[in-house]
């Protein structure tokens, strides 16, 4: 039977999005990353710079720091914040006091979640990044892919795209992968990412963009 769905990670480097984008071409399929962002966004109420910050995709320091710095911005004004992972808070309709209150909805890590469903009970998605195959490998109409390269190429590739020299572009490397696995464990409970968590695992390190897509659709379409 054909996928109605195919999930894309991608380690930072790989050229992942590229190919994820000529899958979606090839199938006729809605391409979709930032918009698990929009709808979480839509879902809790909250502005989509919260929830994309509270998924992880910024570096855990970063994200404390910002989080740091929102805590002292609303502390003298008598307001409460909260730290990525903990709740997110939706203001709720006035109350005869003129005030608005704002009350916890779900946590981040089920906002995203709830996200990933909502998207995929449409069909015809390539989904890629925020551990979709994680959450839908127990289905029998996702095809589940991982696209990789070495540690070498996919720093020499930051290094072109960034204008980084070898040895931040091999840190960027470094911090995505330590990232990457923090995001599966805290979003989608993964101790560990294993290659048994996909159905297709794909090096870009010689396979080029069109090739590496055409893999991926020829799965999708068996």
């Amino acid at each position: 039977m054909a996928a109605r769905l195919v999930t894309i990670a991608r380690t930072d480097g790989a050229i992942g999005d590229a190919v994820g984008q000529q899958v979606a071409d090839a199938l006729g399929f809605q391409y979709i990353d930032h918009g698990v962002i929009e709808r979480a966004a839509e879902i809790s109420g909250a502005d989509e710079e919260t929830v994309e910050r509270a998924e992880g995709r910024k570096s855990l320091v970063s994200r404390l720091l910002d989080s740091l710095a929102g805590l002292a911005s609303t502390a003298g004004d008598g307001g409460t914040a909260s730290l990525p992972g903990e709740v997110v808070y939706v203001a709720q309709p006035a109350s005869t006091s003129g005030q608005a209150p704002s009350v916890p909805y779900a946590t981040y890590e089920s906002l995203i979640r709830a996200a990933i469903d909502d998207i995929v009970e449409e069909g015809n998605v390539v989904l890629v990044a925020h551990g979709g195959a994680m959450r839908l490998g127990k289905r029998d109409d996702v095809v589940r892919v991982l696209v990789t390269a070495s540690p070498e190429v996919r720093a020499s590739r930051l290094a072109s795209q960034r204008g980084l020299d070898a040895k931040a572009a091999a840190q960027e490397v470094r911090n995505d992968d330590r990232d990457r696995a923090e995001y599966l464990r805290r979003i989608h409970d993964v101790k560990q990412e294993l290659p048994t968590h996909y159905d297709l695992v794909v090096s870009t390190d010689t396979l080029s963009e069109e090739t590496a897509a055409a893999l991926i659709v020829a799965a999708a379409q068996a």
